[in-house]
């Protein structure tokens, strides 16, 4: 059992001192017996605390200070330029450090909570990918920011750009905007892709987009069929072999959505005809989300069964109309 600080009313804590403030305590023991019923206490005097404890040396008497009226959580301090808090890859006034974290448990100055400030060497260490470029760009001021970012429009047409629209030098192609992140100037970010890769995402006529919708399909399902214990065997030819030549749901006759929007209902999915015999040649069929959402894991009974009750219920409601 822990002897409780009479000043908190709570378990002592590493750097608290004792009465006469000589000595500071450093951990419970709770494997040797200390006065009464309590456990044993490891005090260190100060010189001795300091050594071991180099960073308690400032600051933390601060910090450990009386916190019978200490909130749960601490204010924070917020950053003068945005009157927000602040947050991270932001500078301090001088420009030498720059914002990593708060910590709402600690007291810092006065009543706000501890803040942790890395000068520049160490953060660009902890957080690499945090160029100066890039942090200026989207740690800027944001207090007049609007909800939604101004679009950059096409001046060829005068509109957003759409995509599949070419850049200047025809080297690119649109994919989508960024709305809510700072672009160049006043408009928010916009993603371009080069031909080969767009034609990878987007474009469905092209062969090496579907075999790598193949790929990630084959993957997919072979660890679906592990997971429940059911046969697999087809291979990524395979699955590009039976790949419609039309491009279209067999289901209801209707071209696959673009293969990098993956979730719509038109995306082609893999389906298994009987869900029993699992994935193997044969037993598998593209159709599109739609189809297979409606279908799900359902045998043929299963789907007459629904087909006749939704059927049975709209005649039902059209005679009372």
């Amino acid at each position: 059992m822990k002897r409780l600080n009479p000043d908190t009313g709570k378990p002592f804590r590493r750097g608290e001192y004792n009465e006469d403030k000589t000595k500071r305590f450093d951990s419970y023991n709770k494997s040797i017996r200390g006065k009464g019923e309590f456990c044993y206490e490891v005090w260190q005097d100060l010189e001795k605390f300091n050594e071991k404890y180099p960073k308690f040396k400032s600051g933390l008497k601060r910090r450990n200070r009386n916190l019978e009226e200490k909130p749960e959580i601490l204010k924070k301090r917020l950053n003068p330029d945005t009157e927000k808090p602040f947050r991270r890859g932001e500078y301090n006034e001088d420009k030498t450090k720059r914002f990593d974290t708060y910590n709402t448990a600690h007291w810092g100055e006065g009543e706000f909570c501890y803040e942790v400030w890395r000068d520049l060497e160490t953060f660009k260490k902890l957080y690499p990918n945090s160029g100066s470029r890039k942090v200026n760009k989207n740690y800027r001021s944001l207090s007049d920011r609007p909800d939604i970012l101004k679009k950059r429009l096409n001046p060829d047409t005068g509109k957003p750009f759409v995509r599949g629209e070419f850049n200047e030098d025809r080297t690119k192609r649109f994919s989508k905007y960024e709305s809510d992140k700072w672009g160049e100037g006043d408009y928010c970010i916009e993603h371009w892709l080069v031909n080969k890769s767009y034609d990878r995402y987007y474009d469905t006529n092209s062969t090496k987009s579907i075999y790598d919708r193949c790929r990630s399909a084959k993957q997919g399902a072979k660890r679906r069929a592990k997971l429940n214990n059911i046969p697999f065997n087809i291979t990524r030819y395979y699955l590009f072999t039976i790949w419609p030549k039309d491009n279209k749901c067999p289901v209801f006759n209707k071209e696959f959505s673009p293969l990098g929007d993956s979730f719509t209902p038109f995306s082609p999915t893999l389906d298994k005809i009987i869900p029993e015999l699992g994935y193997v040649e044969g037993n598998v069929v593209w159709i599109s989300r739609r189809a297979n959402s409606m279908k799900s894991d359902g045998t043929l009974k299963d789907v007459e069964a629904v087909y006749e009750w939704l059927k049975k219920k709209t005649e039902e409601v059209k005679k009372n109309d």
